[in-house]
């Protein structure tokens, strides 16, 4: 039997499992949208780790990154680690951020990578990741420019669900 969409909880497939002439079953594997953030304005690199019992899969990345007026070129590059930061995946913005500009970037699963600005707007294509407890996504400026002092908010969205 295909998979049942639930119409409240789309996120949701359920499915009847059981042997023939057995009485069926119950399967729900359930992704459930959770927002993680980290919004203080206080430094350009920030690291967002897998919560205890719980496997995420990131959807969107929301970043806005303002800049001092420390000359330099930033670049925002997100990476996904395992627990020992060994790196699994990375994303870089394809445009440079400078002094004493506010750009906000949006890495996204599908998204094409613009290499260039839409206003402030960047967007980046993010890798398919599914992350288990204790993986860590590293948002930051990869040339660390002003990295104590330039103001970063990093809003992450995931697909999240128990071990």
């Amino acid at each position: 039997m295909p998979g049942i969409v639930n119409q409240q909880y789309p996120w949701e497939v359920t499915v009847t499992q059981g042997p023939a002439g057995a009485e069926a079953w119950l399967v729900v594997d359930s992704y459930t949208p959770t927002l993680t953030a980290d919004i203080a304005a206080n430094d350009s690199d920030k690291t967002i780790t897998v919560t205890a019992l719980r496997i995420w899969q990131p959807l969107t990345i929301h970043v806005s990154l303002t800049s001092t007026a420390t000359v330099g070129n930033r670049q925002m590059t997100v990476l996904f680690t395992d627990a020992a930061d060994n790196v699994i995946a990375r994303a870089h913005a394809g445009l440079v951020q400078a002094a004493s500009l506010t750009y906000s970037y949006t890495f996204g699963m599908n998204l094409s990578t613009d290499y260039t600005l839409i206003g402030t707007q960047a967007n980046v294509s993010l890798p398919l990741c599914v992350l288990p407890a204790g993986y860590k996504i590293r948002v930051y400026d990869s040339a660390a420019i002003d990295a104590a002092a330039d103001d970063m908010t990093v809003q992450l969205m995931v697909l999240e669900r128990a071990t």
